[in-house]
């Protein structure tokens, strides 16, 4: 029964990494250049006006230049910019063969875009192509290998592939670099508990996801769970009612 439970709450957890998406669409603060490298500016990517770029500098001032005078991989950034803007709308609406078009555009038209490879590494997972979502990951992490969230769905792909001790190394990686991920923590305990039977490591790896969330109603289930297996009956039953008190009795 735990086994049926696990893997139900992991395919939750699918559809949870792609809500998380949103904020990752936000462009981000990056090092513009022009075509000749002799100038550059850090700034953020606001939007296009005809053949001019937006930019917002660290001063949080405006400024505008030709699209065609930005390097080509700054060229390839701005073009590339709608297919992720609407390949993450497509991922939080479920809609992800259409969110997979948009990522394959959006990498022909810039390779280098991480987070492309990211977010359809995730739809992968969800459409149970494991051995795309590792590869798309990998590629994601090789571009930008602090990239926790690549690490943390990497890790999703090896979990139900079942190379368990695989998806354990990805989540504690992802863990390193944010520790502030509670469903990489959730996760992590999963597999320790409902895979690797180790019920400790489940239980302190859902205490600090409830610490960093206190309302993860599931992990109070799971680390329920574990203290039941360990037959701690009192903080079974305190975990589980917690659990339905925030919403999740399944």
């Amino acid at each position: 029964m735990k086994k049926v439970i696990a893997c139900l709450v992991l395919v939750a957890l699918l559809i949870g990494s792609g809500l998380q998406a949103q904020d990752a669409a936000k462009p981000a603060l990056r090092t513009w250049k022009d075509s000749t490298g002799q100038f550059s500016i850090e700034a953020t990517f606001v939007r296009v006006n005809g053949n001019q770029v937006v930019l917002q500098g660290t001063d949080k001032k405006e400024i505008s230049l030709p699209l065609a005078k930005l390097s080509v991989a700054d060229q390839q950034y701005v073009k590339a910019r709608p297919y992720v803007a609407r390949g993450n709308a497509y991922l939080l609406k479920g809609e992800y063969d259409k969110t997979i078009a948009d990522c394959t555009e959006g990498i022909r038209l810039n390779p280098t875009n991480a987070l492309l490879y990211c977010y359809r590494g995730a739809v992968y997972v969800v459409q149970r192509e494991f051995d795309k979502a590792i590869a798309d990951c990998t590629e994601a992490i090789r571009i930008k290998p602090d990239y926790a969230e690549a690490y943390f769905d990497r890790g999703r792909a090896y979990f139900f592939k079942g190379e368990y001790d695989k998806a354990i190394a990805q989540w504690t990686e992802a863990i390193r670099l944010d520790p502030t991920n509670a469903e990489a923590y959730f996760s992590r305990g999963l597999a320790y508990g409902s895979k690797k039977r180790e019920f400790d490591k489940e239980i302190a790896d859902c205490t600090e996801a409830i610490r960093i969330k206190p309302d993860y109603a599931k992990a109070y289930y799971n680390r329920g769970a574990a203290y039941r297996e360990k037959g701690d009956k009192a903080k079974a039953e305190a975990d589980f009612a917690k659990a339905k008190e925030l919403g999740y009795d399944p």
